[in-house]
């Protein structure tokens, strides 16, 4: 039997159910997930005299997400921003406007889907669209095609680029084509840590809430800071570095694994920034981490100055005290 046609579904408001982020019921839902939570960590542990007291680190009610990602369904000339339901992959539910994503996103979005109805160039075959943002005001827009893109859609999201004053990035199958470069320059302000500098990049992870990210690094600053710098950090799967930067002061030398080359990369020039000379990054996958620990040699590691090991032996850049 035939799938009946896929029809596009206008929401009034244009905020479809999926897209909503219900703030007149933010506390009560808070309430209900930290004691959902506390009820299944006292059934799994038992610690004399309980549990300590929960820390609720609260978000902002809307606009706190720095980066969201579109599909575009076309009618005719015009295209639209479409989410789906997690249970119906199949029917597009046309997004206007996006109360969870920041203030630059929901911005930039009528602009940039005008730009995109008025130029057959970059409306044409178009797939989806993401955004990445900052709360310095930065913004990365990401527009993806089912055919190939060439200097006719070059020379068209220059001109696009300039007038949203965002940098674009086109990419097509084994394409990729940048205006005004690849990554945004974002700080995050640390409780008791200060300001911590970041580049982020297109396709690399961040943490999509900024300011739940800021509380989320001065807590484990904070639980961190008994340590003096005595010892040592390994922490597997770094990313961009975001939590390395804010924790490396609390420690004596740190190690930071990450398997993307391109992260990896990322992490380097986000610890220089931050002036975070007691950091070493490896590429690494956890497993190997643990085979480095119990003596396995690693030609990557030695040419990042980098002995991991559990006998303690004599050099700056080993980890004796994990």
């Amino acid at each position: 039997v035939p799938l009946p046609p896929r029809v596009l579904i206008r929401t009034p408001g244009g905020v479809p159910h999926v897209a909503q982020c219900q703030p007149d019921r933010y506390d009560a839902l808070l309430r209900d997930k930290v004691a959902s939570l506390e009820a299944l960590l006292a059934n799994v542990t038992h610690q004399a005299g309980g549990l300590p007291p929960t820390e609720v680190h609260e978000s902002e009610r809307t606009h706190f997400r720095m980066r969201a990602a579109f599909s575009l369904w076309r009618e005719g000339e015009h295209v639209h921003y479409v989410m789906f339901n997690r249970d119906d992959a199949r029917t597009p539910r046309e997004v206007r406007h996006f109360p969870m994503g920041s203030t630059t996103i929901n911005e930039l979005m009528t602009p940039l889907r005008d730009a995109l109805d008025g130029a057959r160039v970059l409306r044409e075959k178009v797939n989806d669209v993401r955004f990445l943002t900052t709360t310095t005001g930065e913004a990365l827009i990401t527009i993806t095609y089912n055919r190939p893109i060439d200097d006719e859609w070059l020379s068209a999201a220059t001109d696009l680029s300039a007038s949203l004053g965002v940098r674009l990035i086109g990419r097509s199958r084994k394409v990729k084509l940048v205006v005004g470069g690849e990554t945004l320059s974002e700080t995050l302000h640390v409780p008791k840590r200060g300001a911590c500098r970041y580049l982020q990049q297109e396709g690399a992870f961040s943490q999509p809430n900024a300011r739940v990210c800021e509380q989320m690094l001065g807590w484990a600053y904070d639980a961190t800071a008994s340590v003096g710098g005595a010892s040592d950090l390994c922490e597997l799967y770094c990313g961009n570095g975001c939590f390395t930067v804010a924790l490396a002061p609390n420690f004596r030398h740190v190690v930071a694994t990450e398997l993307s080359k391109a992260s990896v990369r990322l992490a380097e020039d986000n610890l220089a920034a931050n002036a975070c000379d007691n950091v070493r990054v490896a590429r690494l996958s956890a497993e190997e981490c643990v085979e480095a620990f119990d003596g396995r040699r690693f030609e990557r590691l030695k040419r990042a100055g980098i002995e991991l090991g559990r006998r303690g032996a004599d050099g700056g850049d080993d980890l004796q005290n994990l």
